[in-house]
């Protein structure tokens, strides 16, 4: 899969980890506090599955979770169903007087697997900044 950055750049999709987002969630409701840890969690996962410097994440929309006064059960936050995290390349250079090639990892939320990758997220994939952010490769 090619993608086309705002700034004209192509990248291509070299890998993709795809997970159920509350997969090994027995009981209870997420809370904001836990879906932020799991985020961080989702980041350094990342770091190591891609290797590319410091992933860039794509914010996920939360939706509210109502409690129950009457049952006792605490509002909660969800996130979206599936998490990814993406590897993208570039054959052009990051920078000038840099190596040919780079990579940046990328991790998003949608709420169903990839492919394809929901129209918003696309988008916000095709405004990153790719020139100060990716990694080049050194041979």
């Amino acid at each position: 899969m090619k993608i086309a950055l705002e700034t004209g750049r192509s990248i291509a999709l070299a890998r993709l980890e795809q997970w159920r987002t509350y997969q090994g969630l027995l009981c209870g409701k997420p809370t904001r506090a836990k879906n932020d840890e799991k985020i961080l969690g989702v980041i350094e996962a990342a770091k190591t599955i891609c290797a590319a410097g410091d992933p860039h994440l794509i914010r996920p929309g939360r939706k509210t979770i109502a409690g129950d006064a009457e049952r006792g059960t605490m509002a909660g936050e969800l996130l979206p169903a599936t998490t990814c995290i993406a590897l993208f390349n570039s054959t052009a250079l990051a920078r000038l007087d840099s190596e040919p090639y780079s990579s940046m990892a990328v991790v998003w939320f949608q709420e169903e697997f990839a492919l394809p990758i929901e129209d918003e997220v696309l988008g916000l994939i095709r405004r990153i900044d790719w020139e100060n952010h990716a990694v080049d490769w050194n041979w």
